[in-house]
Parts: C-alpha cells; sequence; structure tokens
C-alpha cells in the first residue's frame, strides 16, 4: 500500500507568501554575517501581520518581529528575497529555523516551535551584528528614539479617533528621521527597514 503521508513539494508556495520570522536559533545567522540587516525588516509593536503558523489571519502584534524582507514586487510583495521562482531558497544551507520546521500540510510542528523558542528583536539582533561598537550603540540610539516618537500604537490611536492632522504630523516626523539617518551616514536607506520598521504612512491599518 503506497505511503499517503504529505510530504514537502517545495514548490515555493510559502516563500511567495511572506519569508520566515527570525528566532533565538537563528542568532549565529547574524553574528556570521549570513543574514545582513539589509536582508531584514522589523514589524513593529502594535502593526498589523500575518501570524506565522497560527491558520494565515492577520492581528496586531505585540511585540516585536524581525523577517526576512520580501522583494515589494507584483503579484506577492512579501515574497522572501531569498526565494528565486524557478530554482528555490538561494540561501538554503544557511536559512533561518523557521524554514526548515514549516510544512504547510501540517503546521503543528511550527506552532510548536514559535511556543518554545523566542522571537529575536532589534536589540538583540543589533548585539549580535558584526558592527563596530561606535556603530552598534548609535543603531541602539536610533531605534529607541524612533519607536518613541513614531510609536505604532499612538499613531493607530490617531487614526482610529480622527486625529488626521496629529497622524499626519507623525508621518512627516518618520520620513524626515528616515532622511536624516542617510544623510547623516548612520544608516543606508536598504538597512531603513531592519533599523526602523516599515514607513507608517506604508503599514497596513484595520486589519486591511
Amino acid at each position: 500500500m503506497p505511503d499517503s503521508t504529505p510530504v514537502c513539494r517545495r514548490c515555493g508556495r510559502c516563500c511567495e507568501l511572506g519569508g520566515p520570522g527570525l528566532l533565538r536559533d537563528d542568532a549565529p545567522l547574524l553574528s556570521s554575517g549570513a543574514l545582513r540587516p539589509e536582508m531584514l525588516v522589523c514589524l513593529r509593536r502594535g502593526q498589523w501581520a500575518r501570524q506565522d503558523g497560527m491558520g494565515g489571519g492577520l492581528a496586531q502584534l505585540g511585540n516585536e518581529m524581525l523577517k526576512l524582507a520580501g522583494t515589494g514586487r507584483a503579484p506577492h510583495p512579501w515574497q522572501c528575497l531569498a526565494y528565486a521562482p524557478g530554482t528555490g531558497c538561494t540561501i538554503y544551507d544557511r536559512r533561518p529555523v523557521q524554514c526548515g520546521v514549516l510544512f504547510c500540510a501540517d503546521t503543528r510542528p511550527l506552532e510548536a516551535l514559535l511556543r518554545e523558542v523566542p522571537a529575536l528583536d532589534r536589540r538583540a539582533a543589533i548585539a549580535l551584528l558584526p558592527l563596530p561598537e561606535a556603530r552598534r550603540r548609535l543603531w541602539e540610539e536610533l531605534a529607541q528614539a524612533h519607536e518613541e516618537a513614531c510609536d505604532v500604537r499612538r499613531y493607530f490611536v490617531l487614526l482610529d479617533t480622527g486625529d488626521r492632522e496629529a497622524a499626519a504630523a507623525m508621518e512627516r516626523y518618520d520620513a524626515a528621521f528616515r532622511r536624516l539617518c542617510v544623510e547623516r551616514g548612520a544608516l543606508a536607506e536598504a538597512q531603513l527597514p531592519f533599523l526602523l520598521g516599515q514607513p507608517l504612512r506604508d503599514l497596513p491599518r484595520d486589519g486591511a
């Protein structure tokens, strides 16, 4: 009797829907330089995001998370940047642990992993990256200052209560902060999504 146990066909569908989140066990990928800041995006606390392994629904994040960034191109803008259609994963030998566990036909192992292994946040990631100490401290300070001034939860409260003027002012501050980081040489533009997350004006709203 043929074995009917489902097996991963490596069709790439999971990769098309979005890159993996980073967990504590992925620390060596950051400290070794296998994953660089420009390959990552921070989804900040309060942001609407798809819940990995939890049925695919959208929910507001209670804590920030780091993910492999998307390509930004249609038809799947969140398609993992490490995935090459027709070829497969371009970082397969150094892929995050979540990739090795995810199986779309049975997400229970992934759900168990996410319950048991803490996610990496920006502070932990910055501490792991092979950076000069002065730059490490600067990045920590920039991330904290931006988070305090451009808190996602406060931004959505402004939108929900109809205070469009205050929300627009926060959007302008966010944009100016990003420009200044690039102009003063603290960050390359490609590193902004890692350190500062997505621009406020680009965030999905109300679970849309």
